[in-house]
């Protein structure tokens, strides 16, 4: 319990978490996404509409669609070979544009939010085109939708997720994990572009940072390291990789609370402390903004409150 406040999930046993909701035994905030591919709970959902719970315990309002694979295992949809060992790719794009365009047009009509699954630059570029079509027929539309990873994409990219508003969600720690080989797999070209949280901001588009959670390290503390130095858990390599897309302490902070809460139209509430928002918070051993940078990975959380109440503490 004790890092988290909000987490952010595919939810496919939502039922489950309405239980614990219904009975207030939900302890921290969940906002669920659906599994696109999962079309009967879609037309279910879409009958019902979103679960937008008043306390904001439980959230249901997202979409969650897998466009192509991931780099690790060549699956990411590249428009042109992968450098290293291209026989052995199989790249794959695992939803036709079709369908996500017909998704997209049924979130709306429905008031749910797209989270397109993206890494290849070929995946994220067809999805850019689709996003773009789609908002065209709703030029004022809120939509906060989301490319999730964003890892390999063309220069273009940046404008294009600027103008249209669309959200780049992306995980401090694959830049890290995939450091020691990605630039094999890519060629020199293609790694310049890879990864590029600072590239988004100064195209003026929006960033969040998040952990992948399972599959990558999931700690907060070890988030914010990865996003501020580009460096593993032992501080490799020195300078950090591509040091030029690092973050500073506060806009890691800022992508990694702040801009979440807008990701899941929650910014009213949550993301900052002020009247009229939700007292949630954690209390840290230390000030992450007055620490050297390698002593954000060894920040210790001592206690993590939920709407003003105590759930957890070392004391």
């Amino acid at each position: 319990m004790k890092p988290f406040l909000i987490i952010q999930f595919i939810c496919s046993h939502y039922t489950a978490f309405l239980e614990l909701r219904n009975d207030h035994q939900l302890p921290i905030r969940v906002y669920g996404f659906l599994d696109g591919n999962n079309e009967t709970l879609m037309k279910k959902m879409f009958k019902q509409g979103p679960i937008l719970d008043p306390e904001h315990r439980l959230t249901i309002r997202g979409i969650k669609i897998y466009y192509d694979g991931s780099l690790g295992s060549r699956t990411a949809l590249l428009r042109e070979p992968y450098a290293d060992e291209p026989s052995k790719a199989n790249m794959t794009e695992r939803i036709t544009p079709q369908r996500v365009a017909n998704l997209a047009d049924r979130a709306v009509k429905h008031g749910f939010q797209l989270a397109v699954h993206a890494i290849g630059d070929e995946a994220n570029d067809r999805v850019l085109n689709i996003f773009e079509t789609a908002l065209n027929s709703y030029k004022n539309l809120d939509h906060r939708w989301r490319i999730e990873h964003a890892q390999v994409v063309f220069p273009n990219y940046y404008q294009r997720v600027a103008k249209m508003g669309i959200i780049s969600s992306m995980q401090s720690s694959h830049a890290v994990g995939d450091s020691v080989w990605a630039e094999d797999r890519l060629g020199a070209k293609r790694i310049q572009l890879a990864y590029g949280w600072q590239n988004i901001l100064q195209a003026g588009g929006r960033l969040i940072i998040n952990s992948d959670l399972p599959g990558e390290p999931w700690r907060p503390e070890q988030t914010l390291h990865f996003a501020v130095t580009r460096q593993d858990l032992n501080d490799q390599p020195p300078r950090g990789w591509y040091p030029k897309q690092r973050l500073s302490i506060m806009t890691a902070l800022n992508s990694m609370i702040t801009e979440s809460a807008y990701a899941a139209f929650q910014e009213d509430v949550l993301g900052s402390l002020k009247i009229g928002t939700l007292a949630d918070f954690i209390i840290l051993d230390k000030d992450p903004r007055n620490i050297p940078d390698q002593e954000i990975k060894q920040l210790k959380v001592q206690s993590t409150w939920v709407n003003g109440k105590k759930v957890w503490s070392t004391f």
